[in-house]
């Protein structure tokens, strides 16, 4: 990595404005190295912004928000650091600050995140970590839980999952299935069951936001075990409304379809159908476009 004058504003300076965002999302990168984040649990963007300010670089993790950019006022503030619930979450914890100069010292900084890290799950409610077969009227609260080994392929096996049906509320569930698409149906069911939600208003379509194999033991875990790669049939994207889009072929084929979001396109060849068995059922091919 280049040691550059992190200082040096990028105000109508095309070159150096170009300089710092390479660095910067370089320092990000190490950062995330440092704290070994899983690669698929976080992004690294960059918005140059107009020709009057430095823009920002930014690392968004699951549990994690780091920003670079040149505060217009001048103070040596440019480093802004957040806990957050998930990458969709842009407003997230309590601000708190650090010198620019510190990104020459990726060490400090990655104790500085590891410490609001920890605070946040320090203040996080992981009372409502319960197994979901345990009756609602004897679901007590816990912030540990014994670990378990894992089950022979095909068994059920211990899944943690993080459900959200109105932002910031979250209902964090145990449940017992042997593959994680069981374990993501289990826990929607089990969320939706929940007492927990009486807490928040929920208006919209529950889903899980992250999952865990095994149980959490830490109220840290909350923040450095859970995955974001949800299966996308119950992710937000997957349980939203989509519309579906039909299109007949006739004497032809179809080059290219394509989708702007998600939506489901079903598409009817009329030449095949024809040429089909009446024995044989005919189910129209179905292709799923993923926002």
């Amino acid at each position: 990595m280049t040691n550059i004058d992190w200082y040096k504003s990028c105000a109508y300076n095309e070159p150096q404005k170009h300089l710092f965002h390479r660095e910067a999302r370089k320092r990000l990168q190490a950062l995330a190295e440092a704290l070994c984040l899983p690669r698929r649990s976080y992004s690294i963007r960059s918005n140059k912004g107009g020709v009057a300010a430095a823009g920002e670089v930014t690392l968004h993790h699951e549990s994690i928000y780091v920003q670079i950019s040149q505060p217009a006022t001048g103070a040596d503030s440019g480093i802004l650091i957040r806990s957050c619930q998930g990458r969709k979450d842009y407003t997230g914890g309590p601000n708190r600050y650090a010198p620019l100069s510190i990104l020459d010292d990726l060490a400090a900084l990655a104790d500085k995140v590891n410490a609001i890290m920890a605070a946040a799950a320090a203040q996080q409610n992981v009372s409502t970590v319960f197994r979901a077969d345990t009756p609602a009227d004897q679901r007590s609260s816990h912030s540990e839980t014994d670990g378990s080994p894992t089950a022979p392929s095909g068994e059920p096996k211990t899944w943690t999952i993080r459900c959200i049906a109105h932002l910031p509320t979250v209902n964090t569930v145990e449940v017992e299935a042997a593959t994680l698409e069981e374990a993501c149906e289990k826990a929607i069911a089990a969320a939706n069951d929940s007492s927990h939600w009486e807490t928040c208003n929920q208006i919209e379509q529950t889903f899980v936001d992250g999952y865990c194999e095994g149980r959490l033991k830490t109220a840290v875990d909350i923040l450095t075990d859970m995955k974001s790669d949800v299966p996308y049939a119950f992710s937000q994207d997957g349980l939203r409304p989509r519309p579906t889009i039909k299109i007949l072929v006739s004497g032809g084929i179809v080059q290219d379809v394509t989708c702007d979001g998600a939506a489901i396109v079903i598409v009817h060849d009329e030449d095949n159908e024809a040429q089909t068995s009446p024995s044989d059922s005919y189910e129209p091919s179905e292709y799923r476009f993923p926002s």
